[in-house]
């Protein structure tokens, strides 16, 4: 059994031998008997009795940790990337500067769609209420109001709530 507690102790034993062919072998089966962390614990305690120097940077090279102990772009490299955004226009955005080439650049750029195409208004009467005339009429890009968000405030669910009744007539169940 080559995962087993004997023959891990077996390898360990080996990489405190007095002959630097046997620690050698031994040292080169650790990333095949341990785990990553495991090796890792193993590598620093070998290091701290180690006197060859071919072996020192073979075991600081199993101790070095780059998502640990790299530089930022290390580290970054093991996180999930974000994913980029689209505007309603089309136009995608990188999620990180990470997401740009060396002139600056979108990686994955996306040509702009022009800005008097006519944009679909969802119906109102289909699933859940968006923003926009209703009825399935057309607006233009540039005849959609922006809708700016203002953290402080908490009255929007009101606001939303009286323009429903001023398209319906109908006052909303609160």
């Amino acid at each position: 059994d080559m995962s087993g507690y004997r023959m891990n102790k077996l390898c360990i034993d080996g990489a405190h031998h007095s002959d630097v062919e046997i620690r050698r072998a031994c040292i080169k089966m650790i990333p095949k008997l341990f785990i990553e962390s495991e090796m890792r614990i193993q590598a620093n305690e070998l290091l701290r009795q180690e006197t060859d120097p071919k072996l020192i940077e073979l075991l600081n090279d199993m101790a070095f940790d780059p998502e640990l102990e790299g530089g930022e772009e290390d580290k970054n490299r093991y996180l999930a990337p974000a994913p980029p955004v689209t505007l309603e226009d089309g136009t995608v955005l990188p999620a990180s500067a990470f997401d740009l080439d060396e002139s600056g650049q979108p990686l994955f750029a996306s040509q702009p769609q022009p800005t008097d195409r006519m944009l679909p208004v969802s119906d109102r009467n289909a699933g859940e209420a968006q923003p926009g005339t209703g009825g399935g009429k057309e607006a233009r890009k540039g005849d959609i109001d922006e809708a700016e968000f203002d953290p402080g405030r908490d009255d929007y669910d009101e606001e939303f709530d009286a323009e429903l009744d001023d398209i319906d007539g109908e006052p909303s169940d609160d």
